[in-house]
């Protein structure tokens, strides 16, 4: 189970994405009450920033901008090792030119 922190300092029980976007909705409409609306995630964080997108496109709200950072989509752990492994093959190989 999953907590919220909503201005009003009081815990809610979230149980999905979709509650958790709807949560960050209310907070995020009484913040800013005109769109559209530029939206940034971080990490682990963008599942929620789509459905929050969503959510605000079915209520007719405009998103202008939606930013993902340093995100990796869900993968199995057998993917992402190899990935890793890839990853690391390439930089004891190349030195740490092929980074940039």
């Amino acid at each position: 189970m999953k907590y919220f922190w909503t201005s009003a300092q009081r815990w809610h029980n979230t149980l999905s994405g979709e509650g958790i976007a709807g949560q960050y909705i209310q907070e995020i409409c009484t913040v800013q009450t005109k769109f559209p609306y530029y939206l940034c995630s971080y990490c682990a964080d963008a599942k929620i920033a789509i459905e929050i997108a969503q959510q605000l496109i079915t209520q007719g709200k405009e998103i202008k901008t939606l930013i993902f950072i340093d995100v990796i989509w869900d993968q199995s752990s057998k993917q992402l090792q190899n990935r890793l492994n890839y990853l690391r093959h390439n930089l004891l190989e190349f030195g740490p030119s092929y980074l940039s």
